[in-house]
């Protein structure tokens, strides 16, 4: 006779992965916005400087006033670069943190999921052993995963926190 046991484990139920993906989905869906947004914005600004430049071409008599057409017209264009490519990177900084979170979210109930099996396995080993008299050698794998993973995460938020400093000087 097959039994079915109830265990109580913190497996992840699909209605939570589900749920998971959907907010990759959502992050996924307001940085794109987020960029037809700026880039629209962009085309806008683009077009009315163009038309305000060509009148400024336009009236040009002498060298004198092409030498400073030039100067005027060069900076801002290069201000808007500038000014376009920091919103770039703060979107995809905003997003990359959003998905971290996600990512972080699904490493720990991931890891609490396989702590409890582990324990379940621990168990069922024979007293005596190494995984019987307490020392689960799954617990030590994990142990090292995790600090792998807390060492590698930490040096990716320095990293980005170096990044962020250096392009927040202007």
């Amino acid at each position: 006779m097959v039994t079915k046991q109830t265990t109580g484990s913190s497996a992840p139920q699909p209605h939570e992965s589900v749920h998971s993906l959907f907010k990759l989905a959502d992050v996924a869906l307001s940085a794109a916005e987020s960029f037809a947004a700026l880039n629209m914005e962009t085309a806008r600004q683009a077009l009315s400087e163009g038309a305000k430049n060509s009148t400024t071409l336009l009236a040009i008599k002498t060298p004198q006033d092409a030498t400073a057409a030039q100067a005027a017209l060069a900076k801002p264009g290069a201000d808007t670069a500038k000014k376009y490519s920091e919103k770039v990177y703060q979107i995809s900084s905003d997003a990359a943190k959003e998905l971290a979170t996600v990512f972080q979210e699904q490493f720990e109930h991931m890891n609490k999921s396989f702590r409890e099996l582990a324990e379940k396995s621990g168990q069922s080993f024979p007293m005596g052993s190494a995984a019987g008299t307490g020392s689960n050698p799954f617990n030590q794998v994990f142990d090292a995963a995790n600090k792998a993973f807390e060492n590698i995460n930490k040096a990716v938020k320095q990293a980005a926190e170096l990044a962020e400093k250096s392009v927040g000087k202007k």
